[in-house]
């Protein structure tokens, strides 16, 4: 049948606009703690919102939310594209000698939790970029938790078993969205306990 891109563009703006609050959000931290940096937030900040408002406003007439296993994996390569597409704005707008390509490596190794950095002499980088790589590797956590809620219940008991906890293995139980849930909340927690601890 014929592929409805809409719900994929739907939450795709729905995830935009959610960074670009993120980015919004440190730009106010660090105008407030009186770091130097937050204008490079700013302008990249409302560009991705009103990007991402202007595709879910187009889309938000969107009836049908259950995802067919196509829009799946559309949306799957889609939003791990374009996010760092537009997470990496801030690096480029910043004073570190970045082109768009090197800062989309930096954004797209954020997200994707590994840790691989192109910025030479990260030590003397400002505080709120410090700040943005550590919120795109924390972003990048939840993302996985997304992407196994959106996919894993399309693809069925088969294609969610690669995600069993194998202490649970004999019970051939696989992970639900439920406990999808479940682990997304606990991520949250840990995460404003160990920023208290901190």
């Amino acid at each position: 049948g014929k592929l409805i891109l809409r719900p994929v563009f739907l939450i795709l703006g729905l995830l935009l606009t959610a960074l670009a609050v993120v980015m919004l959000v440190v730009a106010a931290l660090v105008w407030a703690l009186n770091y130097e940096g937050s204008r490079v937030f700013v302008v990249p900040g409302a560009l991705t919102f009103c990007v991402g408002g202007t595709v879910v406003f187009a889309n938000h007439r969107t009836r049908a939310f259950r995802l067919s296993l196509r829009q799946a994996f559309v949306l799957t390569t889609t939003m791990w594209v374009t996010l760092p597409a537009f997470a990496a704005l801030p690096f480029v707008f910043s004073d570190i000698p970045l082109g768009y390509t090197d800062a989309f490596f930096e954004a797209m190794s954020g997200l994707t939790t590994t840790g691989a950095t192109v910025i030479v002499g990260l030590e003397s980088v400002a505080y709120g970029l410090l700040l943005w790589r550590a919120l795109l590797q924390w972003l990048g956590g939840i993302g996985i938790i997304l992407t196994a809620l959106l996919i894993l219940p399309v693809l069925g008991n088969s294609g969610m078993q690669m995600f069993r906890i194998e202490a649970l293995d004999a019970y051939e139980r696989p992970l639900s969205p439920s406990l999808s849930t479940g682990l997304l909340g606990l991520y949250i927690v840990l995460t404003a306990l160990f920023a208290l601890a901190l």
